[in-house]
């Protein structure tokens, strides 16, 4: 599926109520830029921890979002189902559908990408592997209503279904 498709079925899933839309995947894995190429035109909340920069503020932020009832992105690594459920439990508690979107994490092309980024996007090298080393794979079973496999080919992202293993 394409970008333009993937935003046509977010249309379609909003018209039946706020969705939290949740990105998964080691840093430099292109969670961000899939936000400002696909999504940042949407009238989606953002709570990213990089742009918000404590966890205080990105709890508020999130459930700010959760009161009004908006739709929202998490643009976080969310490598682990621990780190996942904080959003995924109070979402579904409030009769939002989870959306996941989980970005192919290589490590190689993924240290190659930080190597491109400048000042404080750049990551450590550690962080990059250590974040790897603790990806847990999503599974609908986490409270997803529905799961996206997400990969860049030369430059553009594609947008497949996630296949349980």
């Amino acid at each position: 599926m394409s970008p333009y498709e993937f935003r046509c079925y977010l249309q379609v899933e909003a018209e039946a109520g706020p969705l939290l839309i949740l990105f998964i995947g080691i840093p430099a894995s292109g969670k961000s830029t899939f936000y400002h190429r696909v999504l940042e035109d949407r009238n989606l909340d953002c709570v990213s921890l990089d742009v918000l920069g404590t966890r205080a503020r990105e709890r508020a932020a999130f459930e700010a979002a959760l009161a009004a009832r908006r739709s929202i992105v998490i643009d976080n690594t969310n490598v682990t189902k621990t780190l996942r459920v904080r959003y995924i439990a109070p979402a579904k508690a409030a009769g939002y559908r989870v959306v996941g979107l989980f970005f192919q994490s290589v490590v190689a092309d993924c240290l190659a990408r930080n190597e491109q980024r400048e000042g404080k996007a750049k990551v450590k090298r550690l962080a990059v592997l250590g974040m790897s080393a603790q990806l847990e794979l999503p599974s609908k079973d986490e409270g997803f209503d529905n799961l996206f496999f997400v990969r860049i080919t030369d430059g553009l992202f594609e947008i497949e279904p996630w296949k349980e293993s």
